[in-house]
């Protein structure tokens, strides 16, 4: 039986863990600001070309970043107070390289 095509997982490159890292810190950073703004309750992020959550030498992809950034945030009381929730909505292609799709919250 082949593997589900969410349960193949691939080597990052070191420019993909660089990425991962900067997208990881931009979304704290902006989960904060977009969550203190009087006119954001819920907050929506939208990753359109979801990677995996893992890879073979690293244990976070991006949609794991993102979650974890939120996680972050919201347990910090910063976004809370404001943001009762940050949706999280992960896309990814059907054919080539591909990774976890759906919402998380």
């Amino acid at each position: 039986m082949s593997p589900k095509r969410s349960d193949i997982v691939w080597k990052a490159e070191a420019h993909t863990i660089a990425k991962i890292a900067i997208l990881k810190s931009y979304l704290y950073a902006w989960f904060h600001i977009l969550g203190g703004s009087p006119r954001s309750h819920n907050l929506l992020y939208i990753d359109g070309v979801a990677g995996p959550g893992r890879y073979t030498n690293h244990s976070e992809g991006s949609p794991t970043a993102a979650l974890v950034a939120a996680r972050e945030v919201l347990g910090s009381g910063g976004v809370s107070r404001i943001a009762n929730t940050i949706d999280l909505r992960f896309y990814r292609a059907r054919c080539g390289r591909g990774g976890p799709s759906g919402t998380a919250n």
